[in-house]
């Protein structure tokens, strides 16, 4: 589910700035 794992990137980011990093990469693998 590309939602959950997007949402899931998200949380990642709002709960770690490092974590933002992954998510803008996970987004991006998806998206593509």
């Amino acid at each position: 589910m590309p939602y959950l794992v997007h949402t899931t990137a998200w949380v990642l980011c709002l709960i770690s700035p490092k974590g933002m990093n992954i998510a803008v990469l996970v987004f991006a693998i998806h998206s593509s």
